[in-house]
């Protein structure tokens, strides 16, 4: 026991004492430095005036003074490895991503030094390679250190994808495994804890393409809760590493469920943000689909019931296939019953939103839960008086769920309504163009996914304010894609449906009618419509998709009537090799990817929108135009091809008119390549590419 006393009291010696022996020699430099440097002792000594000794002085100096300006972070960190391996952790992990303390060492957006930490990337690698050295130093050889980085802090003026490969290698000698995140704080909490509106998975490019310029393990997290994916990812080679962090609030077990073959058991997080969220407002921890989180410490052990009881459970919603569960699981003889053909309840009507997808799949799971409990499931079976009687529970559990509040207003049960909670049984009756009445969480979020869908959509709330339901987390990545999909109309009272919109009175009493497209005017308005009468000699211009709508031509003959747009098939020998249709969606793809940051598979499903758009309102009247121009240009696939080949390889297997939009791909090979830098700022290939000399 002394022995071991004595060892340990050395090494904890060795990792106090070690940066306060580097301080004392530092400072002895540190002297030299601003003594090599003094005015008034080179007035004494003549031959300090000489510039080779300034320079060294002046080196000596600004060196030093940066060291020991870091050394308290450096001891801070080596002292705190020391401790947390003498306690006996088995592994330390350097947090440099973020937008923490390392990771704005990194950022050339928050990192404006003029010393050897700022500036070049090596300079602004420096601070984490001393962290690193401090670390091993307190750990010694052979114990395993992870750190966390952003790959890309994505956002412009942070470092990108590009400059993170390179701080990858700066670090890599210093490490055993790489972790790679995204983001910071700072710029934009979506992107640090991916939202219900990211794709799952969402940093692994970051990681893949990382991976190929490192030798040491590489882990990617973001946004993950399926094994099946994460298998793929590693089996993929993208990473070596997969993390979770949400994932495992909700479900503990997870890892649990994988190894034991009971995925299906598996409680997904639903990124709604409640756990982050609960903490930030009353500093505890809540999850929506784990009720023992926060007790961890009292296990999770469900002990059977001192006496089964027989159990009916009404409703087989979410709260009500809980109950039954949590109740059979205490030995409970329990009936469900729904009057529906299928569980689920409310959440059935999350089908419809692809980004909510794992909130509708949570009934299908507690649903399998039930069963494995020995719960009873009778579908198409509502709970009444007769069957309580005949059932003669012990205890009757309602859980029949909740009606959608709808206010007595003129028009909403009409056919052009589709109540929310309704619309995955009816999205055939929604139209390109959309209100949605009412701006609360249940409406923002239909909002967005009508948007995402390609739909023209306004929102009416009567308050102020859209969505104060939702949490402090989720409600600003909520309103940033509200801003991306939507035209928002608060302090809008609804007054009536019409087929043409909703009538509402503003805050000032104004009524107004959302929304009302007029084609005479070719803009969508809140105001009623007016006539638009021209003077003698006056022109007006049509401009956009509706201008040869015969609502505008047949009230005014003697208009002159252009239609302009890429008309034209790439011919070969012959041959179509590129058709007109194709060009226009290369066009529109490049210019989502390069200016909206859309990728290929948002563009495609938008098209089809578009190309049912144009049979409706354009093919119909587009002959009747007195001149048709085609604006393709011969040289502009060889200018947008290889962006193009890029975004059309990346189109994922399953979405509409998949055979078709990969055919696109083996004709963009027949095209060479033309640098962009050729292309005339005046043409209007700029419109699609960037870098004109007109307004986008």
């Amino acid at each position: 026991m002394k022995h071991r006393i004595t060892a340990a009291l050395e090494r904890f010696s060795r990792a106090m004492l070690a940066p306060l022996s580097y301080l004392s020699a530092a400072g002895l430099l540190l002297v030299v430095g601003a003594l090599l440097t003094s005015a008034p002792l080179a007035g004494v000594l003549p031959f300090l005036r000489w510039e080779p000794v300034q320079l060294a002085g002046g080196i000596i100096y600004k060196c030093l003074t940066a060291v020991i300006s870091n050394l308290s972070v450096l001891f801070c960190t080596g002292l705190a490895a020391a401790l947390a391996k003498r306690v006996g952790y088995e592994m330390i992990m350097v947090h440099a991503g973020h937008g923490w303390l390392i990771n704005q060492f990194f950022s050339p957006y928050f990192n404006h030094r003029g010393d050897e930490y700022g500036g070049s990337l090596e300079n602004r690698c420096r601070f984490a390679v001393e962290v690193l050295q401090s670390v091993r130093a307190a750990v010694g050889p052979g114990f395993p250190i992870e750190f966390r980085m952003s790959g890309s802090e994505l956002f412009e003026g942070g470092y990108d994808l590009a400059e993170g490969c390179r701080i990858a290698q700066q670090i890599e000698p210093y490490i055993n495994l790489l972790h790679v995140s995204a983001g910071t704080y700072q710029r934009g909490f979506g992107d640090t804890h991916p939202s219900m509106f990211k794709e799952h998975g969402c940093n692994v490019y970051l990681a893949a393409e990382i991976k190929k310029h490192v030798s040491v393990p590489v882990a990617t997290i973001g946004g993950l809760n399926d094994p099946a994916q994460m298998e793929e990812i590693i089996a993929s080679g993208k990473a070596d590493v997969v993390y979770m962090a949400r994932a495992l609030l909700a479900d503990p077990q997870l890892p649990n469920k994988v190894m034991a073959n009971r995925e299906g058991e598996i409680v997904r997080c639903l990124r709604c943000f409640t756990c982050m969220a609960e903490r930030a407002a009353t500093a505890t921890r809540r999850c929506t689909v784990n009720p023992l989180i926060g007790r961890e410490l009292e296990g999770d052990t469900v002990y059977p019931a001192p006496e089964k009881k027989k159990v009916l459970v009404a409703g087989g919603g979410p709260g009500g296939l809980y109950a039954a569960y949590t109740a059979a699981r205490r030995g409970h003889q329990v009936i469900l019953c729904e009057k529906d053909g299928e569980l689920g309840g409310i959440l059935k009507s999350e089908q419809a939103l692809p980004f909510k997808r794992e909130m509708y799949e949570l009934a299908g799971t507690y649903a399998d839960l039930a069963r494995k409990a020995g719960v009873e499931i009778r579908l198409n079976t509502a709970v009444t008086p007769e069957l309580a009687e005949i059932e003669a529970p012990d205890a009757l559990i309602i859980a029949v769920g909740s009606a959608p509040l709808v206010p007595p207003i003129p028009g909403l049960d009409g056919d052009n309504v589709v109540i929310v909670n309704n619309y995955y049984k009816k999205k055939d009756k929604v139209t390109d163009d959309v209100v949605v009445f009412g701006g609360g969480l249940a409406g923002c979020e239909c909002a967005i996914h009508l948007g995402q869908e390609g739909k023209r959509v306004h929102l009416v709330e009567m308050r102020d304010a859209l969505a104060p339901d939702a949490n402090v987390r989720h409600r600003p990545l909520l309103l940033k894609e509200i801003e991306r999909y939507a035209t928002v109309h608060t302090g809008c009272k609804g007054l009536e449906v019409r087929s043409d919109g909703i009538v509402c009175e503003t805050k000032g009493g104004e009524r107004i009618l959302v929304p009302k497209y007029e084609f005479a005017r070719q803009m969508r308005v809140l105001e009623p419509s007016k006539s638009l009468k021209l003077k003698k000699d006056e022109i007006v211009i049509f401009e956009g998709i509706h201008a040869l709508n015969d609502d505008i031509t047949a009230k005014h003959p003697e208009a002159f009537k252009l239609y302009i747009s890429a008309c034209s098939n790439v011919e070969f020998e012959g041959s179509v090799v590129f058709k007109g249709t194709w060009m226009r969606l290369v066009r529109r793809t490049v210019r989502d990817r390069l200016f909206r940051a859309y990728d290929p598979d948002k563009t495609i499903a938008m098209w089809a929108n578009v190309r049912r758009g144009e049979k409706l309102y354009i093919s119909p009247f587009k002959n009747k135009a007195n001149l048709m121009l085609d604006t393709a240009h011969e040289y502009e696939l060889p200018v947008m091809n290889h962006i193009a080949t890029e975004l059309f390889s990346s189109i994922p297997e399953g979405i509409e008119r998949y055979e078709e939009l990969r055919s696109v791909l083996p004709a963009l090979q027949l095209f060479g390549h033309i640098d962009n830098d050729l292309v005339a700022p005046d043409s209007l290939v700029r419109e699609f590419i960037g870098g004109g000399i007109y307004e986008q």
